[in-house]
């Protein structure tokens, strides 16, 4: 790859961070974009230049020259599909016979021969991701993230933990789009979900799911973690999965019921007048506006009492051995007591 590189849709989240590696490498960066935005400045003010025009005028002199001569051997050409393909200056550097590379086979080289840790799935790509790329950081591992949005604890959306260390592990965004995660062969994976999208790309959700099989097939063997919701409908679509043996997250612990010598007795909640009772071996469950988890009762000797809950907000009083409980904001803390916990109050504010 050269030492020159000009970003077709440089403003994007993906694109920029990838401008940002190769010019953190010492690179000559520049790009293109149509939309002037805190992203683009923050590129200028970096140092890699940003033309708005997308006049063959406005491009770095050596590519000018390049153009007029057709020599394409300085400089790589990034493109992302979010510019149209129709637009002129894509059109003028492929008259003058330069290679358009997409993102994703940046991306895809990048992480050729090192360590890379892969987050897929069509929701939680940016979160799980940029708390992995964090966790690896605190932990002092030397990591490389490229991320899809702005983490605000880097400020960036390019985590640069691993200069200077040989082959520092690479954290990126899986993207299903345009089935850009195929460039990807990581070391692990994870898939987050698989619900439909991008279905002007794929056509209908099946073909979806069978990119997600064949990006399944392609981490290595021992890397790959599904959560539950994705195991029957992408072994289903992709009949190429059914021989993986991924981890699986996001199941309940079948462990996490109520160890009692007595059964549990009825637990009354009032809800804007109408009173549900439930009796449930090991396992008080939210009725209607009240709370919206699943609430784990603690491991005791005696049965659980009455438990107390007021609608209004105002006052919440809980008797659950073992367990203090927010309701209205569902925060859950453990109490360590050697006696069962008689009665909390917990004001409806969280305080």
């Amino acid at each position: 790859m050269t030492q020159r590189l000009f970003f077709l849709g440089i403003g994007g989240i993906g694109m920029s961070a990838l401008a940002r590696w190769f010019h953190a490498q010492g690179a000559e960066v520049s790009g293109y974009d149509r939309n002037n935005t805190a992203l683009t400045q923050a590129l200028q003010k970096e140092g890699i230049g940003v033309d708005h025009t997308g006049a063959t005028t406005a491009l770095p002199l050596s590519l000018q020259e390049d153009i007029l001569q057709k020599r394409t051997d300085r400089w790589t050409i990034v493109w992302t599909p979010a510019v149209p393909s129709e637009f002129s200056l894509l059109g003028r550097l492929r008259q003058a016979g330069f290679t358009v590379h997409k993102r994703a086979q940046i991306l895809g080289k990048l992480s050729e021969n090192r360590p890379v840790l892969a987050i897929a799935g069509t929701h939680g790509k940016t979160t799980t991701s940029t708390l992995l790329a964090h966790l690896l950081h605190t932990g002092k591992i030397p990591v490389e993230a490229f991320l899809g949005g702005i983490s605000l604890g880097e400020g960036s959306n390019l985590l640069m933990a691993g200069r200077g260390q040989d082959r520092p592990w690479m954290v990126a965004e899986a993207d299903e789009y345009d089935r850009s995660f195929l460039t990807l062969h990581p070391t692990c994976a994870a898939i987050t979900s698989i619900d439909a999208d991008h279905l002007d790309i794929y056509g209908t959700h099946e073909q979806m799911l069978q990119a997600f099989g064949q990006f399944s097939t392609q981490v290595k063997a021992g890397g790959l973690l599904w959560h539950v919701d994705v195991v029957k409908p992408l072994q289903k679509a992709a009949l190429n999965t059914q021989a993986l043996t991924p981890e699986i997250y996001g199941e309940l612990d079948p462990k996490s019921t109520l160890d009692v010598d007595a059964p549990v007795d009825a637990d009354r909640i009032e809800c804007n007048g109408d009173e549900e009772e439930k009796v449930h071996d090991g396992r008080i469950v939210y009725f209607d506006k009240v709370v919206n988890v699943v609430l784990n009762c603690a491991d005791v000797d005696a049965p659980i009492d009455a438990d107390r809950i007021d609608d209004n907000g105002v006052e919440e009083e809980i008797v659950h051995d073992g367990w203090i409980v927010n309701v209205d904001n569902v925060v859950l803390s453990r109490a360590d007591v050697d006696a069962p916990v008689d009665a909390d109050r917990i004001d409806g504010n969280g305080v």
